[in-house]
């Protein structure tokens, strides 16, 4: 939502340019699509966040806008979510 708000106002799209529309609606879409799929308890859901997140440490990282600090908090979250990745029982 934060991001979204940001983009409301402008600055962040004069800074990332008229790529900027573009990449906040594919990652947005992506995260979402891999939320939803988390809050189904679907098993591609918890490959499709880090999907996500790649995707968007990818595009921000060629911008020239990555920060470590983000990777590391993302990098967190993941692993998180991947403790909870279903298994099949008796395996």
């Amino acid at each position: 939502m934060g991001t979204w708000l940001h983009a409301a106002r402008g600055s962040q799209a004069r800074t990332f340019g008229p790529g900027y529309w573009p990449y906040l609606i594919v990652t947005t879409g992506a995260l979402a699509f891999a939320l939803l799929g988390l809050w189904w308890g679907k098993r591609w859901g918890y490959l499709a966040l880090p999907a996500a997140l790649l995707l968007d440490d990818v595009v921000v990282a060629a911008m020239g806008e990555l920060r470590w600090g983000v990777v590391v908090v993302q990098l967190g979250v993941v692993a998180t979510v991947l403790l909870h990745y279903p298994r099949r029982a008796g395996r």
